[in-house]
């Protein structure tokens, strides 16, 4: 994962991503700990843009928190022990693969939701 091929708003959120992950004592961070970063921004691209499709943000923040809380936490861990999960990783490469496609040269935000 190369952030420098990132916008600033899409490295905020993984940066966010990171800190709730930390906050929760996760190791892994996970497409969850990355939704919730878009949520936690009411004013974000992709809040907006789930709106628009439809997405009942509230729904939505409530399946976020039980994926939240479903994963394992470690006592002890700190942000040097942290890791991008699997998961995330297979998000990062479709958002990297989209805005290929839209021959854009950065991953955003819009991106990262897609992916």
């Amino acid at each position: 994962m190369n952030l420098q091929k990132f916008t600033v708003k899409a490295q905020e959120a993984v940066q966010k991503a990171m800190e709730l992950a930390a906050s929760k004592n996760h190791q892994g961070i996970e497409p969850p700990h990355l939704l919730e970063a878009f949520l936690s921004n009411p004013d974000s691209v992709a809040v907006s843009i789930l709106r628009r499709v439809g997405v009942s943000l509230d729904r939505l923040r409530t399946e976020v928190e039980a994926a939240l809380e479903s994963l394992p936490a470690v006592t002890g861990a700190s942000a040097g022990d942290q890791y991008v999960g699997e998961e995330l990783k297979k998000v990062f490469d479709r958002a990297r693969a989209e805005a290929d496609v839209m021959d854009d040269e950065y991953v955003s935000t819009e991106h990262l939701l897609i992916g």
